[in-house]
């Protein structure tokens, strides 16, 4: 193997142009490769944090009442007459958790658990003079609530988590159309009925249209005094460290509250995770475009390069190297220039992305935005190294084939 590596490092210093040529194109694979995956994955990143920023990953309700046909009814009683037998399911229904401290005891126990809560969520309108606007109300302990949704990092003014018990934080887009200030009274009427005024403690901004738009947070009395909720809560809210952790987590909670109703964020947002995985598939399909496309280019190359050095080959023969030795030989210069322009283009690569995700842009309300989330993952930058080396070296074996089978009597004459 030493007179092969000897031979292959001997081509590899000769070279020339032709080595720079293949190492410059071997870098520039690596670079795209991870300017293209990092882009995306750290776009993703970014969407998916808004998305996800204010959902709970599991949520535990009470189940609804599933209404009873009258003919079951009249049945059991003995009765030979039917009036009807068509069910009606009710929407607005009563419905409350009122052990939810208990059941957050319970869920303390899930492996990757961030944080469990209980929450009174349900429809409500807030007023302002005339104009009336529909949201959907959400109050628990602002302390816990903020472990949850990290509503603080979003505040552009006011106060949060530190409200008072008649005070609520509304959305920037809700605020307005309806033209509040710090410290305006509102009316908020639930769909309970009932009404109680608020007065606005502080403003947030999450890029969330749909939160942004149509949630308010306050205290857990005060939504409960909305909803007639008593001391009970309409749910409890559980959050992952890892949202997609939900498959392994959900089963485990069904199996503790076998009476209630557990559903996961995944139910009511197929979309958008649909979205996310058609970001993969693409990330996944350029870069194997990207590979075959400078897997051709290095193995045009490299032909090149073994029709430059037939005469050499020629006389390596015709002292008695193998075809074996000679394919060895080839197949470790592919792999030198690999290597070596692998791991330029991840130095390359993580000096460019850096500058790029330093790069920022003025957003909405004074707030500032990066002009392109990039995404500096140690497992991209190994996942394309790997993959590039194993590419160029299986782009090399073809013209290391064709200079193994060359004739050296046939070379030497010319």
């Amino acid at each position: 193997m030493r007179f092969e590596s000897t031979i292959a490092w001997r081509h590899l210093r000769t070279g020339g142009g032709t080595t720079i040529l293949i190492i410059i194109a071997v870098a520039i694979a690596t670079m795209v490769i991870i300017f293209v995956n990092g882009s995306i994955a750290g776009m993703s990143k970014k969407l998916m944090g808004n998305q996800l920023r204010t959902l709970a990953h599991i949520t535990i309700e009470p189940k609804d009442i599933q209404p009873v046909p009258l003919e079951s009814l009249l049945v059991a009683s003995g009765s030979d007459r039917v009036y009807t037998s068509e069910p009606q399911q009710t929407f607005q229904q009563s419905t409350r958790i009122n052990n939810g401290a208990e059941l957050e005891a319970q869920v303390g126990s899930l492996r990757g658990l961030k944080t469990a809560l209980s929450q009174v969520q349900g429809n409500a309108f807030v007023l302002k003079g005339s104009k009336r606007q529909s949201v959907t109300l959400v109050g628990a302990n602002p302390e816990q609530q903020e472990r949850l949704i990290s509503l603080k990092e979003s505040l552009l003014a006011g106060r949060w988590p530190e409200i008072g018990p008649d005070e609520v934080v509304v959305g920037m887009t809700l605020a307005e159309k309806l033209r509040l200030q710090l410290g305006d009274r509102v009316r908020i009427q639930s769909s309970e009925g009932f009404t109680q005024v608020f007065r606005i403690a502080g403003f947030f901004y999450t890029g969330n249209p749909q939160s942004d738009e149509s949630q308010v947070y306050v205290p857990l009395k005060a939504a409960q005094s909305l909803f007639a909720m008593g001391t009970g809560v309409s749910q409890v809210a559980v959050k992952l460290d890892d949202p997609f952790a939900v498959d392994e987590a959900l089963p485990r909670v069904r199996a503790m509250f076998p009476r209630l109703k557990v559903k996961s964020w995944l139910d009511d947002n197929e979309q958008m995770v649909n979205g996310f995985r058609t970001q993969t598939t693409i990330r996944t399909l350029l870069t194997s475009f990207m590979l075959i496309t400078s897997s051709c280019a290095i193995a045009a190359v490299l032909i090149v390069s073994v029709l430059q050095k037939s005469k050499q080959i020629g006389i390596l023969k015709s002292m008695g190297a193998s075809e074996q030795q000679i394919l060895r030989i080839f197949t470790l210069e592919g792999l030198g220039v690999a290597v070596l322009g692998a791991l330029l283009g991840c130095v390359g690569a993580y000096v460019f992305l850096s500058l790029v995700d330093g790069i920022t842009l003025p957003a909405r309300y004074g707030r500032v935005d990066q002009l392109a989330p990039v995404s500096l993952n140690g497992w991209i930058f190994a996942g394309a190294y790997a993959a590039v080396v194993t590419a160029t070296v299986l782009a090399a074996q073809w013209p290391a084939r064709r200079a193994a089978r060359l004739d050296p009597v046939e070379v030497l004459r010319g």
